[in-house]
């Protein structure tokens, strides 16, 4: 009963980025049905990789902090009458962060998959995704050397499983070009470059005795440097931006 209490603790965590990408996803969809009925695929394509990216990158983002802070912020919420649970969480949040780019963009992709008119063919990517995950579940949990880790690795397989198929539905059918340099590629050099750069910084460096204000700075720094990460390489563009809030309003507004 306490390591399932830890695990639960763990995916408050984990469940936190995802749960804010998810917002992108939701309003995206009536402008990509839109465009997409309107078979404009030019427009199509932007909207869609733009929608991928920004959903790559604030999970990115998020995911990254949360790795490298999750014991400041376990310590913020448990110290004063939990300590065990800091003790015994941190190595499995830092986990579970690690892998949140997987839930985002699965999510993201079952959305793409029913605003293109394709719901019903997301059923198999559930299906297949779950037996995975119960699958590595029975093998890695009972597992000694992996227990609560094993329903880490169990999880990111079956999100990697549901994102790939549903990406997959949603290409075929929009025919649009993927792509993976700016969604895949580049938001994990970036996270992985500010991650490490921050760690050598914040272990270099130390900032207030209070805890919360340590992770707004923290946060602060740790945002600032990724973003400027992001315009080196070309990933922030605003003109694109723009162009994903007049899409959502107007399929909105249709």
């Amino acid at each position: 009963t306490y390591v399932y209490g830890l695990f639960n603790t763990a995916l408050d965590f984990k469940n936190l980025v995802p749960g804010i990408t998810m917002a992108l996803g939701v309003t995206a969809v009536p402008a990509i049905c839109r465009e997409y009925e309107k078979n404009e695929s030019e427009k199509l394509e932007t909207l869609i990789n733009s929608i991928f990216k920004y959903t790559s990158l604030l999970s990115v983002l998020g995911g990254a902090f949360i790795a490298l802070c999750s014991r400041e912020i376990l310590s913020f919420f448990y110290s004063s009458g939990a300590e065990d649970i800091v003790e015994g969480c941190t190595s499995l949040v830092r986990a579970f962060a690690v892998s949140v780019p997987l839930y985002s963009l699965a999510s993201t992709a079952v959305f793409c998959v029913q605003a293109v008119g394709k719901p019903e063919r997301s059923i198999l990517p559930y299906v297949v995704s779950g037996l995975i995950r119960a699958g590595l579940n029975l093998v890695l949990v009972q597992n000694k050397n992996y227990i609560l880790f094993g329903a880490v690795i169990s999880g990111a397989v079956g999100y990697l499983v549901l994102f790939v198929m549903n990406l997959y539905i949603c290409i075929s059918a929009s025919k649009v070009k993927f792509d993976y340099l700016s969604i895949i590629i580049k938001p994990l050099i970036i996270g992985s470059s500010t991650l490490f750069l921050c760690i050598f910084l914040f272990s270099t460096v130390s900032f207030t005795k209070f805890v919360f204000v340590n992770l707004l700075i923290e946060f602060a720094l740790f945002s600032s440097l990724f973003c400027i990460l992001c315009i080196l390489l070309k990933l922030l563009n605003f003109k694109d931006i723009f162009f994903l809030f007049k899409s959502k309003k107007n399929g909105l507004n249709t």
